[in-house]
C-alpha cells in the first residue's frame, strides 16, 4: 500500500512540474480516442442529465454575474442578424471557407459601442483569434 501512495504523490508532483507534457498527452489521447470519448460522454449525459444541466446552468449564471457584457453583445448581434440589420456572410473573412457555420467574433471587445462590430469567422479561425486576444 505504501508504494501506491508514494507513486500517487510522485505522479501528482510530476504533473505539476510538467504541465506542457500533460497537455500534449491529453490532446494526443483525445484525437486518438475521439469516438470512444464521445460515446462515454453521451452515456454520462444520459445517466446524469439533471445534474449536468444544473451544473451547466449554475456555471453560466456565475459567469454572467461576473461579466454580463459578452452575453449582451452576443444577444444584440443575434437580434441585429434576425432583423436584417446585419447580414451574416456565407464565407469566413480570414480563410474563405464556407464549409462551417460562420460566427461573429467581437475582435474589439464586448463594450456597447463595439457590440455589432464583428469579424465573421469559421469556428477554427474564431478559436485562433480568441487565443491571440488572450495573449
Amino acid at each position: 500500500m505504501g508504494r501506491r501512495v508514494n507513486y500517487a504523490k510522485y505522479l501528482k508532483e510530476w504533473k505539476r512540474r510538467n504541465p506542457e507534457k500533460v497537455k500534449a498527452y491529453g490532446k494526443t489521447y483525445a484525437r486518438k480516442h475521439a469516438a470512444k470519448i464521445r460515446v462515454r460522454s453521451k452515456k454520462h449525459y444520459e445517466k446524469n442529465k439533471a445534474k449536468v444541466i444544473a451544473r451547466s446552468t449554475a456555471r453560466n449564471r456565475q459567469a454572467y454575474k461576473l461579466d454580463s457584457r459578452p452575453y449582451i453583445a452576443r444577444a444584440a448581434l443575434y437580434v441585429a442578424v434576425k432583423l436584417g440589420k446585419i447580414k451574416r456572410p456565407k464565407a469566413c473573412e480570414r480563410c474563405g471557407t464556407s464549409k462551417h457555420r460562420i460566427e461573429g467574433h467581437h475582435h474589439k471587445g464586448y463594450s456597447k459601442e463595439f457590440e455589432l462590430d464583428v469579424q465573421w469567422l469559421c469556428p477554427s479561425c474564431h478559436r485562433y483569434a480568441d487565443q491571440l486576444l488572450e495573449h
